[in-house]
């Protein structure tokens, strides 16, 4: 009997301590809620940034299309693509272009063929950072190792841009195009691109996110690579290579299990706490059903996840 006298009152005794912290917990959220206060979100962890295959022709002309990394948008004129990055055109040859007003190493990645001042055509997994020699709007290689290939989509260009969403910061990204019988000829278009999403890190020329999605805490994203899959804060990460869609709805548990926080020993109560340390510290990570990006938080994040978190099932 004083065994199961002793079972009963731990029993009894945790589940006190866990309502007092909870109680904590939500004492300070009815305030802030009657206040009308919202957690700011941290910035998101890196990754690269994917466009998946887009095929935008590059008119033979000496206006080209402009195209804006970041946005995905593509004119025939700057004023139509606000931001716009790089500019492929060319009716005589093939020129780069780069909207970069940085400094006087612009944005066009030379140096690595016979000349150092054409664009040059990177061999896959070509390091793309700041250590590379850049210029504005150079023609291309003709010549030697990296001279672009005709008939083929296996013609890559670095990229060092100012992305307007982070501030002007310095970004790396890369632009697959494919050319035909000449560097004029039609068709001539931008097969895909990627950038990397944290200022100043450098991409590796035509490596593009394994496929999977990447769980972070209370959250999905589809566009970060499984190298960059990692938490901060009290948000554990997975990457799910058998998925290549996020969850249905901010409930579902399934291709990642929101209630399991921390990424660790399945999901359990110190999941709750960390969930709400993270959202009381403005964690993007904490914005139930969210992909991890900077934004704001809400009190329906709270809710969200603990409907998740009573209803199990991951």
């Amino acid at each position: 009997m004083g065994s199961t006298t002793s079972v009963s009152q731990f029993g009894s005794e945790a589940s006190a301590r866990l309502s007092r912290r909870l109680a904590a917990h939500f004492g300070v959220l009815a305030a802030m809620s009657a206040a009308g206060a919202l957690a700011t979100a941290e910035k998101a962890d890196a990754g690269v940034v994917y466009s998946g295959p887009v095929n935008i022709t590059i008119p033979t002309t000496t206006a080209g299309i402009y195209l804006n990394l970041v946005t995905g948008v593509s004119a025939p004129t700057p004023a139509g693509s606000p931001g716009w990055d790089v500019n492929p055109w060319g009716s005589s040859t093939f020129f780069a272009y780069a909207n970069n007003a940085a400094g006087p190493t612009d944005g066009i990645v030379t140096g690595l063929g016979n000349s150092t001042t054409l664009t040059d055509n990177l061999p896959m997994g070509t390091m793309i950072d700041g250590t590379a020699i850049y210029t504005r709007g150079p023609g291309s290689e003709t010549t030697g190792s990296t001279v672009f290939t005709l008939n083929s989509n296996q013609n890559i260009i670095g990229v060092r841009f100012q992305n307007e969403a982070n501030g002007n910061a310095i970004h790396f990204g890369w632009v697959r195009l494919s050319f035909g019988t000449t560097l004029t000829a039609q068709p001539r278009t931008v097969v895909e691109y990627a950038y990397e999403s944290q200022a100043g890190v450098g991409i590796a020329a035509g490596v593009i996110p394994a496929a999977g999605v990447c769980c972070r805490g209370a959250t999905c994203n589809t566009t970060v690579a499984q190298a960059g899959c990692t938490g901060s804060g009290m948000a554990g990460a997975s990457f799910v290579t058998t998925a290549s869609v996020c969850n249905a709805t901010p409930l579902s548990n399934t291709p990642c299990c929101y209630a399991n926080y921390n990424k660790a020993n399945g999901i359990t109560v110190q999941d709750i706490f960390d969930f709400l340390g993270d959202w009381f510290a403005g964690s993007a990570f904490a914005n139930t059903g969210g992909n991890g990006a900077a934004g704001s938080l809400s009190v329906q994040n709270i809710f969200d996840f603990l409907s998740g978190w009573f209803a199990g099932g991951c």
